[in-house]
C-alpha cells in the first residue's frame, strides 16, 4: 500500500500521549495496524485512528515515526511480508502447536529502501468494548492541570473533577469554575490530569459509560479512550469561603515581583508571607527564623474592609496562582485569617496559621 509520511506523522502525533518508550509488556511499545486503522495503548489509555487498507502488523512506534520522518514528503510504498521462523513454534492454551512467524516491513521511496520487523497482531492487548451512556462537550482543561496533585498518596487529587463545576486541587490551592458546566444526565466524573495536556487541550466531545469508569474523547483524526478515576473527589465546596467585604485590588505583576522578593527570605519548608492591610497599601512581611533573616515591603493597592487585617499565605503557591491569572489587576477576597483566600473568582489559596503578629 502507498502512504504519505507527512500526513501519517500529523495524524499519529497524539499516539505519543499513550504509547510509552519502555513498558513491562513490550508489545505496548508498538502501534497496531489492521483493517480498522491504527491503535496504540498503555493498558490504561488507548488511541484509535481510523485508516483504510492497512496491513495487519504491529511495529515499534518510535521506530515507525523515525522512519516516517526520514522518508519526508514523498509517497512511500509499504510492504509487509509474513516469514515463518525456522525451528520455532507457538503453543496455545490447549497445547496446539502452530508455526511462528516474523513480519518483514519494507518502505520503498524512489531510490530509498528501508526495512524493519514487526510482531503478530494477536500479541497486541485486546481493547474492551466501549458502550456510551451520555455524550457532551467539555472545554480545554489544560489550565486546571497545575492545580492537581502529583502525590501518589492522594490519588483522588491526581484528577480533574467534571460535574456541575470543574475543579482541581492539591489541598493547598484550588482552581474552580462554578456552575459553568452543564451536561446531559447527572453523572460526575474524574479525569486523570496526566492525560489532559496532549488530549484535552482544546474543546472536545466526550462520551462516558454508565458507571463512569471509562470515557471516549473525540480527537481531530480519531478517538481517545481512558479509564476514569474511581476515587471520591474531596468536598471542595466545603472549603470555599463566603465572599466578604474585605477586597484588595492590586497590580498582578507588582504583587508577583514583591512575593518573589519575599520568597528569598522565607523558611524553605513553609514559605509563609504575612499580609497586612494598612491605609492605602498592602504590607508584606517574610522571615526565616532558622537563619535570622527577614524582609518587609509594601505594595500600593485599593482595598475595602477591616484596617489591620492580617493573614498568612504560602508565597510559592500564591505566585503560581497569580501567574495563572491573565488579568493585569487581581482581586483578593479575604474573610478571616483561618479561612482560604479567594484570588479573583476562580482560585483559592489555603491560609497558614500565624502564631504571632507582625
Amino acid at each position: 500500500m502507498k502512504v504519505n509520511p507527512s500526513f501519517l506523522i500529523k495524524i499519529l502525533a497524539p499516539m505519543q500521549a499513550v504509547i510509552p518508550k519502555r513498558h513491562v509488556l513490550p508489545i505496548c511499545e508498538c502501534i497496531k495496524m489492521d483493517s480498522t486503522g491504527f491503535t496504540g495503548t498503555n493498558l490504561e489509555q488507548t488511541i484509535h485512528i481510523p485508516y483504510k487498507n492497512l496491513p495487519e502488523v504491529c511495529i515499534n512506534f518510535q521506530e515507525f515515526m523515525e522512519t516516517l520522518k526520514t522518508l519526508g514528503n514523498q509517497i512511500v510504498e509499504m510492504q509487509v511480508e509474513k516469514i515463518p521462523v525456522a525451528g520455532e513454534v507457538n503453543s496455545d492454551s490447549e497445547g496446539n502447536l502452530s508455526t511462528c512467524y516474523t513480519y518483514k516491513i519494507t518502505f520503498i521511496a524512489g531510490e530509498m529502501t528501508m526495512t524493519s520487523f514487526g510482531e503478530n497482531n494477536s500479541e497486541f492487548p485486546s481493547i474492551p468494548e466501549f458502550i456510551p451512556e451520555f455524550k457532551t462537550t467539555i472545554p480545554d482543561l489544560t489550565s486546571f492541570v497545575p492545580f492537581a496533585s502529583t502525590d501518589e498518596l492522594k490519588p483522588a487529587m491526581n484528577g480533574i473533577f467534571v460535574g456541575k463545576d470543574i475543579c482541581s486541587t492539591d489541598a493547598h490551592r484550588l482552581k474552580v469554575e462554578l456552575n459553568q458546566y452543564h451536561k446531559e444526565g447527572n453523572l460526575d466524573f474524574l479525569i486523570p490530569a496526566k492525560v489532559v495536556p496532549k488530549i484535552l487541550n482544546a474543546t472536545r466531545t466526550i462520551e462516558v459509560n454508565s458507571d463512569c469508569s471509562r470515557a471516549k474523547v473525540h480527537l481531530d483524526f480519531g478517538f481517545f479512550y481512558t479509564r476514569l478515576m474511581c476515587d471520591k473527589f474531596p468536598d471542595y465546596r466545603n472549603v470555599l469561603p463566603e465572599k466578604t467585604n474585605t477586597f484588595v485590588t492590586i497590580n498582578r505583576n507588582g504583587i508577583i515581583k514583591a512575593l518573589e522578593a519575599c520568597l528569598k527570605y522565607t523558611n524553605k519548608t513553609v514559605p509563609m508571607v504575612k499580609f497586612m492591610l494598612t491605609e492605602d497599601k498592602l504590607s508584606l512581611f517574610a522571615e526565616d527564623m532558622d537563619y535570622s533573616k527577614e524582609f518587609t515591603t509594601t505594595v500600593p493597592c485599593e482595598w475595602t474592609g477591616e484596617n489591620g487585617f492580617l493573614i498568612g499565605l504560602n508565597a510559592k503557591f500564591l505566585i503560581q496562582v497569580l501567574k495563572d491569572s491573565k488579568s493585569p489587576e487581581v482581586t483578593l477576597n479575604l474573610s478571616t485569617p483561618n479561612r482560604a483566600a479567594w484570588v479573583d473568582d476562580n482560585f483559592i489559596v489555603m491560609p497558614i496559621m500565624i502564631k504571632e503578629t507582625v
